[in-house]
């Protein structure tokens, strides 16, 4: 079996193939990505009803300016991913 993975990060496993750009040209890669988007969208909603100070409905957690504002202003929660939060610790001191 081969797998593929959109990116060129899986250089070390025999099983995986990695794309560039796979979902731009693979259909099942094309498939997956609208299936990952959709549900991180609706859990970006679901978050924003639990969390409604990060406008996750809004921006759907990218780094818009109004979230890292919101961030600034009331810190991270448990569901900000670290390495995010240490890449925009410049923007927030």
């Amino acid at each position: 079996n081969e797998y593929i993975v959109d990116g060129n990060i899986m250089k070390n496993f025999p099983d995986f193939k990695s794309i560039i750009k796979a979902d731009n040209s693979v259909k099942e890669v094309m498939l997956a990505s609208v299936i990952a988007k959709v549900y991180r969208d609706d859990l970006m909603a679901k978050l924003s009803n639990q969390f409604p100070n990060y406008c996750w409905h809004k921006n759907k957690g990218y780094g818009s300016r109004e979230h890292i504002d919101s961030i600034k202003l009331h810190g991270s929660c448990c569901h900000h991913r670290q390495s995010f939060i240490r890449s925009i610790t410049p923007i927030l001191n």
